[in-house]
């Protein structure tokens, strides 16, 4: 018999596919590394000396550097400087000066010092606190050289009293008063008329006699003299019959301060004049200061002061 042939059987595993080969292979690798990730994480990796000595240079260079730069305690910002502005104090009312006066009543003849503006001027001495002596020459006489010599300053009221004040003892104690270097306010309605061309009215008072006539209202004609001083430029209304007469005067070396307004004869005619001889100084009105508002009374008699008393 012929030997036949036995069929050759191949191993089934020498004809495995290629990608199952490689499945597996991976499937061993991820086998493999899961069991070893474990000891893995516990282990530390170890520093090289070179490595570890930098380090440690380089942790103090760090704690070195920490401490110079470290910032000094914040202070606190600086509070803000407050800038000083020193209070304006509210001017208090104004006060005449320290001054000695002395108010004269020119009653000598009537006995009535009511005539005169002695009352109403010793109220505004009153409001300014200006100390005085009040003296009637009715009752008192004259002052007397020596008496007035005391004072600085004499207050010779006259007022609406006439026409013969004041008289010629008057003129007298005035004229020696302002001869010692006095100063004199006077006022009246005929305080000139009987002494036109006296030295009294052209020398001391330096005006002259422009007859009589009615006033009423005054304006202020120069507003940059002392006298003037609070006043504006509104008409002064009087308190007076407009059929009374008082004297109209013109000025000589005195200054006009205050003028006849606008309603009265012989308007712009001076009626309250200023003079100032260098060594004495006299103050004259041609109305009497009753006649005025008490305000404006008193702002007239505490400029009047003021300036008798500028160069004291």
């Amino acid at each position: 018999m012929r030997n036949q042939a036995v069929p050759h059987h191949r191993s089934r595993s020498a004809h495995r596919h290629p990608a199952v080969v490689v499945l597996a292979l991976a499937c061993l690798l991820l086998s493999t590394l899961a069991c070893n990730l474990p000891n893995m994480a516990s282990e530390t990796p170890e520093t090289s000396p070179e490595l570890e000595s930098s380090a440690q240079d380089n942790d103090e260079d760090a704690e070195e550097d920490a401490t110079e730069e470290e910032p000094s305690p914040t202070e606190p910002p600086a509070e803000p400087t407050a800038t000083i502005v020193e209070a304006t104090e509210t001017p208090l009312p104004t006060e005449a000066p320290s001054l000695t006066v002395l108010l004269v009543a020119e009653d000598e003849l009537s006995g009535r010092p009511e005539w005169t503006s002695a009352d109403e001027i010793a109220s505004a001495l009153d409001s300014l606190d200006v100390t005085y002596d009040r003296w009637r020459t009715y009752q008192d006489g004259q002052p007397g050289r020596t008496a007035a010599n005391e004072y600085d300053v004499i207050i010779w009221a006259v007022g609406d009293d006439c026409c013969d004040s004041p008289t010629q003892s008057s003129l007298d104690t005035m004229l020696q008063f302002l001869d010692d270097g006095g100063r004199i306010l006077i006022e009246g309605g005929a305080v000139i008329s009987p002494w036109p061309n006296t030295p009294f009215v052209q020398d001391y008072l330096s005006i002259r006699h422009d007859g009589w006539s009615p006033v009423v209202d005054l304006t202020l004609s120069n507003a940059n003299h002392p006298l003037a001083e609070g006043f504006s430029g509104d008409t002064l209304n009087l308190s007076v019959n407009s059929r009374v007469r008082p004297d109209a005067v013109e000025t000589r070396a005195a200054v006009a301060v205050f003028s006849r307004g606008p309603n009265s004869a012989q308007s712009g005619n001076p009626v309250i004049t200023a003079y100032d001889s260098g060594s004495f100084k006299t103050v004259y009105s041609s109305v009497p200061l009753q006649w005025m508002r008490s305000n404006d009374r008193r702002q007239l008699i505490e400029n009047a002061l003021n300036w008798f008393a500028a160069d004291d």
